[in-house]
């Protein structure tokens, strides 16, 4: 990805959005690629990026072709599956923490319960 020029959109504030050439490895050029980035719009720059093809989509009418900088470990799919299954494994071990604790003390209460019925004895 090189970096070719940038723009500032004027609306409630001064915004400036990067554009560059985006180069497949099989040779294909995109051109006016809009770059994420959080460094400076250097005209010429050479960017490592990662691209996200624009759609039309029921949420968002995102059309335009856009690159991220910066997107390597942990922006994938894969480190997002990792972290939800890690979440879902946590919370279920801790809900579980939860659950067994419930159950002895309401088993605890309800053997008390059964033995004073049984033995005759109330307070």
């Amino acid at each position: 990805m090189t970096v070719t020029h940038e723009e500032v959109c004027r609306g409630r504030s001064s915004t400036r959005i990067c554009y560059g050439t985006f180069e497949a490895e099989g040779g294909t050029v995109r051109e006016g690629v809009q770059v994420q980035s959080s460094r400076e719009c250097e005209p010429g720059r050479v960017a490592d990026v990662r691209l996200v093809p624009g759609e039309d989509t029921w949420l968002s009418t995102t059309t335009a072709d856009r690159v991220y900088e910066g997107a390597g470990f942990g922006s994938g799919v894969g480190t997002s599956l990792f972290l939800l299954v890690f979440m879902g494994v946590f919370c279920f071990g801790l809900g579980g923490l939860f659950g067994a604790g419930a159950v002895a003390v309401g088993g605890g209460l309800a053997w008390e319960v059964l033995l004073r019925v049984f033995r005759g004895q109330s307070k």
